[in-house]
């Protein structure tokens, strides 16, 4: 019974990972682009040492709805940031939340 509540809810989970593309990263912030207010891109660098450059949505905001300015604190204090991104057919990330 284990076996079939496990696959279960793996083939549940990847389905919905698949449906609309999109996936989770957690990650530090080690770059920052854009002015004080705007942000036009960041880069995050995974526990595995990979990095994703990635864009924000228009609008996005953190989920206790900070501005997206607060990547600069997170690039300051070296505290990881979760975020659900789509990576667009031109190669490009577009990042859809930002969670602390």
């Amino acid at each position: 019974m284990r076996w079939r509540v496990g696959s279960l809810s793996l083939l549940l989970l990847l389905s919905f990972a698949c449906s609309d593309g999109r996936q989770t990263a957690r990650g530090i912030v080690i770059e920052v682009e854009g002015g004080i207010t705007e942000v036009d891109g960041f880069l995050l660098r995974l526990p595995t040492g990979e990095t994703i450059r990635l864009r924000p949505a228009d609008g996005v905001f953190f989920h206790d709805n900070a501005p997206i300015g607060h990547l600069r604190d997170h690039l300051r204090s070296g505290e990881t940031v979760e975020v659900v991104y789509e990576i667009l057919s031109d190669g490009s990330a577009v990042a859809y939340e930002l969670t602390d």
